[in-house]
């Protein structure tokens, strides 16, 4: 949570929920991740400074469901550096033949 604002969010890839502050980010992201990070591929990164925009592929989520998928992700630097806002965007369509 040090890497965000004090009032820092993050938006869910659905975009009906925000989480902020301090206890919905760490409450959020325990759920989201519940063994710890994610294993990417980053692919192309555009940053001016004030908004970073990641585009990667997540390797796998965890152990027992093993994922690859396409996403993005869109940073907004806040007044002291850290992050302000997240803004995450993922393809969550099966894999196997006849998926695109």
């Amino acid at each position: 949570m040090a890497a965000f604002e004090p009032d820092g969010c993050a938006h869910d890839p659905s975009g009906r929920h925000v989480h902020r502050g301090p206890d919905a980010l760490s409450a959020y992201y325990a759920g989201l991740f519940p063994a710890g990070g994610v294993p990417v591929e980053p692919c192309a990164l555009v940053d001016d400074g004030r908004v970073c925009a990641l585009e990667h592929n997540v390797v796998r989520r965890d152990v027992s469901q093993p994922l690859r998928q396409a996403a993005l992700g869109v940073f907004s630097v806040g007044r002291t550096g850290r992050i302000a806002e997240v803004r995450a965007y993922g393809d969550t369509a099966p894999e196997g033949p006849g998926t695109d």
